[in-house]
């Protein structure tokens, strides 16, 4: 062993190696220097440990062992809860799911019981699955499992489709810029219809909601009926687009909801508190029978009674809400004399939500098509067009300007064959172009559209208009080439 700087004198003062030192067995040092101990500290293999029988088919086995895996508790555990009707348990609905397809059947369990006595002969899986088949109705105990920890949520969840249902009727009613739509179509369409200007000269009262989506598709010359109902809206406000949206916040909610599929889902969580309250009743004959032949197993019904409670609360409100619901869009269809189907199809309201919805879409597009361009893009429209450059470019433009004024300034001092050949001797278009216009034309308007004849504006659609340059201000312009 090779020391670092060892010390082979006493030192003077004391030191960490002047502690009580531990007992040293120098006779096995010694066997192990020498080789003595080689034997015994061989490296032994991997111990292999006994399989265990096995009951279960392998793939059945496999499946069940890895959705017993996920449990956060064990299996002896759960089904130990489960007989006290514990429902603390953290186990998710999902998994809950997944554990009504790894019970074992009546067949796996008459194959396991034999060995409840000697359960450590078993496979592991096996031994896992074990304590399901002394577990009495353990489908039963499982889905009021699921239900005690889904119960909360699913309620909010219809409550929360009940109270869309209902804003979205209210909100349909109390809508004024809907209102103020309606009445511009029923308008427009009187006019187009029957030549009338008003509702009260032999047109139409009113209208169905199924009317909307023609709006759209009716065209008035180059544009649609829908084009000319929001440049009219326009007039009124220009947010009126974006007012008539916030007025109207759960219509694409309430258009997406089926109202039979929402009550089918009310049904079913009443289902659900119907089947807990058989439980509960058979739990009740259970201790009933139990204490009249003396055998009492202890099961507290307590905390099943207090999940039937709750399920009670949950399934009245559910009930009274949808009911509010329907009622709120039953007011809906009067107020838009709206009709139920007769053939029993789809209920008026949800149509009219659909539709209205379908309408919100195409108008906000329509809006935005018929938007005004503002006065800033046109520098952008031109300069996209090569009338307007910059930098160099820009350069060379205003020199051009500049000697186009001189030549028109010339022109006012000098005879107009001078001015003639100073323009005859420029090279530069605009040059000629703003010389020849103080002989060939008398007014600014005349001049401009022979400056912008060769200039082809294409119209430009601008995404953010604030990031664009400041506008092309065309007084600035024409005293530019007249100062």
């Amino acid at each position: 062993m090779h020391w670092v700087h060892p010390r082979y004198s006493a030192p003077e003062h004391a030191t960490v190696f002047d502690a009580e030192k531990a007992p040293v067995d120098f006779d096995a040092l010694q066997s192990l220097l020498s080789g003595g101990l080689a034997t015994s500290v061989r490296k032994r293999g991997p111990v292999r440990k006994t399989e265990g029988i096995k009951v279960l088919d392998a793939s059945r086995a496999q499946n069940m062992a890895i959705v017993l895996s996920k449990l956060p508790v064990s299996s002896y555990e759960l089904c130990d809860a489960l007989i006290h009707l514990d429902f603390s348990l953290a186990i998710s609905e999902d998994l809950v799911e997944l554990l009504f397809g790894v019970l074992p059947t009546p067949e796996e369990c008459e194959k396991l019981r034999p060995h409840a006595s000697s359960p450590d002969a078993l496979r592991d899986i096996e031994q896992k699955v074990l304590p399901f088949c002394s577990l009495p109705r353990a489908h039963a105990r499982l889905r009021l499992l699921r239900l005690s920890s889904s119960h909360c949520s699913a309620c909010a969840a219809l409550q929360l489709r009940c109270e869309t249902l209902r804003s979205a009727a209210a909100e349909a009613i109390g809508s004024h810029e809907l209102r103020q739509v309606l009445a511009v179509i029923l308008l427009i369409g009187n006019y187009i219809n029957h030549g009338t200007k008003g509702s009260t000269d032999g047109g139409a009262q009113g209208f169905a909601i199924e009317t909307l989506p023609a709006i759209s598709n009716f065209k008035l010359g180059n544009v649609s009926t829908l084009h000319f109902l929001c440049l009219t809206l326009r007039r009124s406000s220009d947010s009126f687009c974006e007012d008539l949206m916030q007025s109207l916040p759960h219509v694409t909610a309430a258009g997406r909801e089926k109202s039979c599929a929402l009550k089918q889902s009310v049904q079913q969580f009443k289902q659900e508190l119907d089947f807990a309250q058989r439980e509960l009743q058979h739990f009740h004959e259970a201790v009933d029978e139990e204490n009249n032949t003396g055998h009492t197993a202890g099961v507290d019904v307590g905390p099943l009674q207090a999940l039937v409670a709750e399920l009670h609360l949950e399934s009245e409100a559910l009930q009274k809400q949808l009911a509010s619901a329907f009622e709120h869009c039953g007011e809906l269809q009067r107020y838009f004399c709206t009709e139920e189907p007769t053939s029993g199809g789809v209920p008026a309201f949800e149509n009219f939500f659909q539709c209205l919805q379908d309408f919100l879409d195409t108008f906000r597009k329509a809006w935005r098509e018929t938007a005004p361009v503002p006065d800033r893009a046109l520098r952008a429209r031109l300069r996209s067009s090569g009338a307007l450059r910059s930098g160099a470019a820009q350069r060379r433009a205003s020199t051009a300007r500049v000697k186009a004024k001189a030549a028109i300034r010339r022109s006012q001092t000098e005879p107009q064959g001078a001015a003639a050949a100073a323009v005859e001797e420029s090279s530069n278009p605009a040059e000629r172009s703003a010389s020849s216009a103080s002989g060939l034309f008398e007014d600014v308007e005349s001049f401009l559209d022979e400056i912008f004849s060769s200039v082809e504006v294409r119209e430009v659609k601008i995404e953010d208009p604030d990031a664009q340059e400041d506008s092309l201000d065309v007084d600035e312009l024409i005293d530019s080439i007249f100062d």
